[in-house]
């Protein structure tokens, strides 16, 4: 588990953008929109380390520089 201070955003492909803090790591689907697994999902879907804080990496991958503008949805996960 990491402090959170410290994080990444990778493009895996096309379609997909990956939030990463040390070892952990949650892959995003990408299009038209960045799906988000919807509130009531998160701590279910996500790594331990993300349980928890899911406006904060919500917060910290949409301001990454290439994904600045593009709209979020939520998604049932």
């Amino acid at each position: 588990m990491t402090d959170g201070d410290e994080f990444r955003v990778r493009y895996s492909t096309k379609e997909s953008v990956e939030y990463l803090e040390g070892v952990d790591a949650f892959e995003f689907r990408l299009g038209s929109f960045v799906d988000i697994p919807r509130a009531e999902d998160w701590d279910r879907v996500v790594p331990e380390a993300f349980r928890g804080r899911r406006d904060e990496i919500v917060a910290r991958l949409m301001s990454d520089r290439l994904l600045v503008g593009t709209p979020a949805r939520d998604v049932f996960a």
